[in-house]
């Protein structure tokens, strides 16, 4: 049976209703994407700013603990050396042992003061359970990610009959013994996640030549946690 017209629904202003509230919706979409792209200049700039005043003081106190590193092995007897870049200190192989006639490795008595002097400013860094000493430097921004105890060979003397890189590795692991001797603590530090703050490694940095000094030096090479976001 046919509707009558007083029955017959008229759908087009709840259509109208709708499609008013769709266009209010994309309006606010619109401007909420609008304002997400095109924050305040000011504040990005201060951002910034933030940022590379952060990073250079991050820098800045990584470089800080280095030189400290240096002038207390100087005070000791040892040319030390700030590698910047590089992020280590590095002090030449004779200085810290000898090699006799017969190839056997002797240590100075200052080696063991590498270590020492090692473990008690890492104890400055945040993070390390041990007592902090009075003396710090500036390094509140500072993670330690470990320090790479590194033996870099560049000639063998001629009573070691060794290739430079078995030359290198004998060294790296009787010179981390001594290291350890001279501090222990140093054993119990921590790096990222965890691992062993002293880890040794060995590199050669030249052809084997004769010569009556141990030739190269020992780098002490640091790393460190990115500097923090604020």
């Amino acid at each position: 049976m046919p509707q009558s017209e007083g029955e017959v629904i008229d759908f087009k202003p709840f259509f109208d209703m709708i499609v008013g509230i769709l266009f209010i919706l994309l309006i606010f979409i619109a401007a909420q994407l609008f304002f997400t792209r095109w924050d305040d200049p000011l504040a990005q700039t201060e951002s910034r700013e933030r940022s590379r005043r952060l990073a250079f003081q991050w820098q800045q106190q990584a470089t800080d603990l280095l030189e400290d590193i240096a002038v207390r092995l100087r005070g000791v007897g040892l040319s030390a050396a700030v590698d910047v870049v590089d992020r280590a200190v590095t002090v030449p192989l004779g200085e810290l042992l000898s090699v006799s006639d017969n190839g056997a490795v002797q240590f100075h008595a200052r080696t063991e003061s590498v270590g020492a002097t090692l473990a008690e400013r890492l104890s400055c860094i945040p993070g390390q359970d041990r007592p902090r000493p009075a003396d710090c430097p500036p390094v509140d921004l500072l993670r330690l990610g470990g320090v790479r105890s590194e033996v870099r060979v560049a000639g063998v003397p001629p009573s070691i009959s060794l290739p430079s890189d078995r030359y290198a590795h004998l060294l790296t692991t009787l010179l981390g013994a001594q290291l350890l001797r001279g501090a222990p603590a140093l054993a119990a530090m921590n790096g990222s996640g965890g691992v062993p703050a002293l880890q040794p490694g060995s590199i050669v940095t030249g052809a084997a030549q004769a010569g009556g000094a141990p030739q190269g030096d020992l780098a002490l090479r640091f790393s460190f946690e990115p500097p923090p976001s604020r």
